[in-house]
């Protein structure tokens, strides 16, 4: 055990100074940004069928100060759930804005709101009943950039609870 965690150790410190030499990861303006993730956790049904998953894309299009700047874009999402004899299924698609708030080269951290459309289907064995409406969901993230295009993020809001992905910065 000692020597897994050692290992772990020198593996995380070998890949974060291998990044300190690399080009600026800060993000500035005109930078573009896509994510996928994958959530956990649901507010509506007790059991999750498939994770909800999303993609999104967001351009930087306002710096104020050294570290902060404005993005804004769009995401999609999918998910479905379970829960005894219903199922549901569903979808989004919401425009979004962020503020970032970039401390260092590697890390953005960011506070955001999607406004849009989400659409769902419920069945169980005697009904089917598709609704949709418009929708808001607020975020709180962070991104860990380990060089100039690629990174990985944790989110709180949109589809789950929480989510976990990558990022490409171009």
């Amino acid at each position: 055990m000692k020597k897994i965690i050692i290992t772990l150790v020198i593996a995380c410190a070998s890949l974060l100074s291998f990044n300190a030499n690399a080009q600026s990861t800060a993000l500035l303006k005109g930078d573009n940004i896509i994510s996928a993730t994958i959530g956990f956790g649901s507010v509506t049904l007790n059991n999750i069928g498939v994770p909800p998953i999303s993609v999104s894309y967001e351009k930087i299009v306002h710096e104020f100060g050294n570290s902060w700047r404005i993005g804004v874009g769009g995401f999609a999402g999918l998910f479905t759930q379970k829960y005894e004899n219903t199922h549901n299924i569903g979808g989004t698609i919401c425009a979004q804005s962020n503020i970032h708030f970039c401390p260092t080269d590697h890390w953005d951290i960011y506070a955001g709101l999607g406004l849009g459309y989400v659409g769902s289907t419920v069945k169980n064995s005697t009904v089917t009943l598709s609704v949709g409406a418009f929708a808001w969901s607020p975020m709180l993230g962070a991104r860990y950039f380990f060089n100039e295009k690629f990174g990985l993020n944790l989110q709180l809001g949109g589809l789950g609870i929480g989510n976990v992905g990558v990022s490409i910065k171009f």
